[in-house]
């Protein structure tokens, strides 16, 4: 069981489901989704978390700061190991879905927004077309890459992780969409 709370546990199975986090700005959602990880990984149950704001690198360190944390890759951003590149998004979903990796995705260090999305459409599209296995994805921000009213440019991606939400958890996926602006993500998803 992930132990979420004294009250509250989820099964194993959660790795597959869909949840929501939506709440208002400090309310405790990224906290929430961190700790349902941290509760994953300590089951060896895989996740990525996709974040646009460069805040889940904390998971590599205890939570008052002085020990180690989960031992996790952290792709892009100021703390990555390694930074992600706009072409990169296929190759990262890949070592993802064939190693079994939990990883952090921080999408701060790309330079444009037109570079996050051309990576995150890649991304998913070849993780929907290639994972089979159970993993739980932690979209951060979700507003921000599955918005209500997607400019032209957006429409593919969109497309890529509405099929995702709506249909991934037959090719073992789950996802927790997270944001403050609930009315901002695509009502389709």
């Amino acid at each position: 069981m992930l132990r979420l709370s004294s009250s509250l546990k989820l099964p194993d199975e959660a790795i597959t489901q869909t949840f929501g986090l939506l709440a208002m700005r400090g309310a405790g959602k990224t906290n929430t989704a961190r700790l349902m990880a941290e509760q994953m990984f300590a089951r060896k149950l895989p996740f990525v978390a996709v974040d646009p704001v460069g805040s889940w690198w904390g998971l590599r360190s205890s939570r008052d700061g002085k020990g180690p944390g989960l031992s996790i890759p952290i792709f892009g951003g100021q703390h990555g190991d390694v930074p992600l590149e706009r072409s990169g998004g296929a190759l990262i979903a890949d070592l993802v879905v064939d190693e079994r990796l939990s990883c952090v995705l921080d999408l701060t260090g790309f330079d444009s927004e037109a570079a996050k999305k051309a990576f995150l459409l890649d991304f998913a599209r070849r993780l929907y077309q290639r994972n089979r296995e159970p993993l739980h994805l932690f979209l951060e921000e979700a507003d921000d890459y599955i918005p209500q009213k997607p400019m032209r440019d957006e429409a593919q991606l969109l497309r890529a992780w509405e099929n995702i939400v709506r249909r991934g958890r037959a090719r073992g996926l789950g996802i927790t969409l997270i944001t403050q602006r609930s009315a901002s993500i695509n009502k389709n998803v």
